[in-house]
């Protein structure tokens, strides 16, 4: 627990701040993206969730093993990206 909870922390950051650059995300990651910017009326946070529960759910039913770092990353990945998001974006347009 002292490694696997600083881990999920730096993880979520940095995969915030790589999704934020746009350098190139996976499919599994540009969808919520494109979900969001799609329907106007849902923040990018509940879609990323959102998917990101129903592939958990998915999984499970299929028999995978769900782990608690599965479950944290399914619901707190689209809130740190969001923020990370509104933090970078006065940077990345200073460019």
């Amino acid at each position: 627990l002292v490694v696997l909870f600083p881990a999920l922390g730096l993880f979520i950051v940095a995969a915030a701040v790589y999704m934020d650059v746009e350098l190139g995300s996976s499919p599994y990651d540009a969808i919520p993206f494109i979900i969001a910017t799609r329907q106007k009326r849902v923040s990018f946070r509940v879609v990323r969730i959102a998917y990101d529960v129903f592939v958990i759910v998915l999984a499970a039913i299929f028999g995978a093993h769900i782990g608690i770092v599965t479950i944290l990353m399914g619901f707190l990945l689209g809130p740190v990206i969001e923020v990370i998001s509104r933090k970078m974006k006065p940077l990345l347009l200073a460019e």
